[in-house]
C-alpha cells in the first residue's frame, strides 16, 4: 500500500505546477468561504470538484492519463487546505482534544489509503489510476469539509 501512495503522490506532484496548484486552492477556499461560514446556507459540497470537473470535460480530459492529471490538481489543492484547516483547528483544542483528534486523523488516513487501494485489485488496469486518484480527491476534499464543521462551530 505504501508503494501505490507513493506512486499516486509523484502522479499528482510531476503533473500539478505551483502556479495551477495555488490558483486552484485559491478557488476552492473562495467557495468554501471563510471560517465560522454558515455550512446550511450553501452546501459545501458544491465546491469538490470545482478544478477537476471542467478540466475533465475538456476533450483532452477523456483520457486516463489526463483524467488523473486533472482530478490530481485538485486533490493536491484539497490536501493544501485540509493542511492548513487540521493546523487552524488544532491551534483552538486543549491538549487532551488534539491528542483525539491526531488518533482520528491518523485512523482517517488509513481507512483512506486502504479504500484508495482498491480500485488497483478491483480493475487490474489503467482505469484503476484514476479511479484511485478520484477516490483520494473524495476522501480528501470530504475531510476537509468534516474538519470544517469544527472550526465553523468554534467560530460562530
Amino acid at each position: 500500500m505504501a508503494g501505490f501512495r507513493g506512486v499516486f503522490a509523484a502522479i499528482v506532484l510531476l503533473t500539478t505546477s505551483p502556479a495551477v496548484a495555488n490558483d486552484a486552492v485559491e478557488s476552492i477556499s473562495d467557495c468554501l468561504g471563510p471560517y465560522g461560514y454558515d455550512p446550511v446556507a450553501e452546501d459545501p459540497r458544491r465546491c469538490i470538484g470545482l478544478v477537476a470537473d471542467p478540466c475533465l470535460n475538456a476533450p483532452e480530459g477523456a483520457a486516463t492519463l489526463s483524467m488523473t492529471q486533472c482530478i490530481g490538481k485538485e486533490t493536491k489543492a484539497w490536501d493544501v487546505i485540509l493542511n492548513r484547516d487540521y493546523k487552524a483547528l488544532i491551534t483552538r483544542l486543549d491538549e487532551a482534544q488534539t491528542e483525539k483528534l491526531k488518533e482520528a486523523q491518523r485512523a482517517w488516513l488509513t481507512l483512506r489509503d486502504a479504500d484508495c487501494a482498491f480500485p488497483h485489485e478491483f480493475v487490474r488496469g489503467s482505469l484503476s489510476r484514476p479511479m484511485a486518484a478520484e477516490c483520494f480527491h473524495a476522501h480528501t476534499a470530504e475531510r476537509v469539509l468534516f474538519l470544517r464543521r469544527y472550526i465553523n462551530f468554534l467560530e460562530w
